[in-house]
């Protein structure tokens, strides 16, 4: 009797170690394989995103920097259309100058 239960038990331990051996083979190839997909997801998300906000920052200084350049434009357009004296032409020279050396610095420091 007693060999018995004793082949039993050991019968219903290799099924036990052979039930968590398929357990723990399942959860690792899939818990694996999710956590791969999700680390992937995120570093492509992340080498995606950096350039695109590097780009969007550039454009951003970019548009800026032309907004401000048509707006001195249109400012110098009108004072040297009708300069009324050689004092006007002088300071409208000299602002067209600054502003142009402005754009230059800011446009190497991108």
């Amino acid at each position: 009797m007693i060999k018995i239960i004793f082949g039993f038990m050991q019968v219903m331990l290799a099924i036990l170690i052979g039930l968590l051996t398929i357990l723990t083979w399942h959860f690792t190839k899939i818990y694996t394989k999710k956590s791969l997909s999700s680390l992937a997801y995120g570093l492509r998300y992340e080498l995606l995103q950096r350039p695109i906000l590097r780009m969007w920052n550039i454009l951003n200084s970019t548009s800026e920097i032309t907004t401000a350049q048509v707006k001195l434009s249109q400012y110098v357009i009108r004072r040297y259309s009708n300069p009324a004296s050689q004092a006007e032409q002088v300071e409208v020279d000299s602002s067209f100058i600054t502003h142009s050396v402005f754009t230059v610095l800011s446009l190497r420091s991108m």
